[in-house]
């Protein structure tokens, strides 16, 4: 077994022998994420079954009991971090929880190459290691946020989610000026208010009647 910890986030990885894993409930208010890279498994957490294959993974609870039944040589990727570490709704987490989610391509092939990465690492710690494993949360969010909700609640916590990743994506922080180009209005048609207020004023005078009288100018 490899582990690596990146300030709140845990990257570790195992494998073995056909077996069952049964784990009862633990204190930590934690979530794991583990990433199937050979074998196939079962995650049964809560009455439901999540069927793993290789470069597909399943998001589970440890506070609450669960079995995973590993066929065949297997070895996993496990992220464990925070549950509140998410920046995503709780009806998508749990949304997340009963489905598979691939990693050979997309967002959650850059989580794994991350993770896979982490563990090749040594020395790191301090500030380094946090930012490194805020940086992996943030992509653990984005390959969980593909999941498609089921009913109109996830739908309406889906649609946040995604005025949240607009705001994110457009509006600066720390206080900084949100305008685009720090404040500077730059050059170009793309601000057209001086453009027609000067068009206005040439309206006035070619019909100087309409401004007077108060309607459009009458012809011949």
């Amino acid at each position: 077994m490899s582990r690596a910890t990146l300030g709140p986030l845990t990257v570790s990885r195992v494998g073995g022998e056909p077996q069952i894993v049964r784990r009862s409930a633990e204190p930590v208010s934690r979530l794991k994420l583990g990433l199937l890279l050979h074998g196939t498994a079962v995650v049964s957490q809560s009455g439901r079954q999540v069927l793993l294959e290789p470069e597909q993974m399943a998001l589970y609870d440890p506070t609450l009991p669960y079995e995973i039944r590993l066929e065949q040589r297997w070895s996993f990727l496990v992220l464990t971090f925070p549950r509140n570490g998410l920046s995503l709704p709780t009806n998508i987490v749990r949304l997340a929880m009963r489905q598979a989610h691939p990693f050979r391509q997309g967002p959650g092939a850059v989580l794994a190459g991350f993770a896979a990465a982490a563990l090749r690492q040594c020395g790191l710690d301090g500030a380094c290691a946090t930012r490194l494993g805020e940086a992996g949360l943030h992509l653990i969010a984005g390959a969980l946020a593909t999941t498609k909700p089921g009913d109109g609640t996830a739908t309406a916590d889906s649609q946040r989610q995604q005025v949240l990743e607009y705001a994110r994506k457009h509006l600066s922080e720390g206080g900084s000026d949100p305008r685009p180009c720090g404040g500077r209005v730059p050059d170009g048609p793309t601000h057209p208010a001086p453009a027609l207020r000067a068009r206005a004023a040439h309206s006035d005078r070619v019909h100087p009647a309409a401004t007077a009288g108060g309607g459009p100018p009458r012809s011949g």
